[in-house]
């Protein structure tokens, strides 16, 4: 059985190896490279990057677990006529374009 997995870094950046390490600037580029906006993710991070932030990571930085808890709160938007949610890329779009200017 030939198995082709491919297994991809999710934080690219050379000595950055958490979540914790990112700047907010880095952040902003995390959320440019999901894959709600783009398929292949981008030279700093993979496309499951912010999956991963917002789902599967605790945070001791204050501001991060802050932000975290904010994209977890405008990330999902209604569905008209259905009982389902989806990924708001306007809202993730504005985010990383506001956070790549803090720095």
């Amino acid at each position: 059985m030939n198995l082709d997995i491919k297994i991809t870094k999710t934080i690219k950046i050379p000595s950055k190896s958490s979540f914790e390490d990112l700047t907010i600037e880095e952040i902003g580029l995390m959320i440019e490279a999901d894959s709600s906006i783009s398929k292949n993710g981008n030279e700093s991070f993979s496309s499951s990057a912010l999956d991963d932030f917002l789902h599967n990571t605790v945070l001791k930085r204050t501001e991060l677990a802050e932000l975290q808890s904010s994209i977890l709160e405008n990330i999902y938007i209604d569905v008209p006529g259905s009982n389902s949610k989806e990924i708001n890329v306007k809202y993730l779009k504005a985010l990383a374009a506001k956070l790549k200017q803090e720095d």
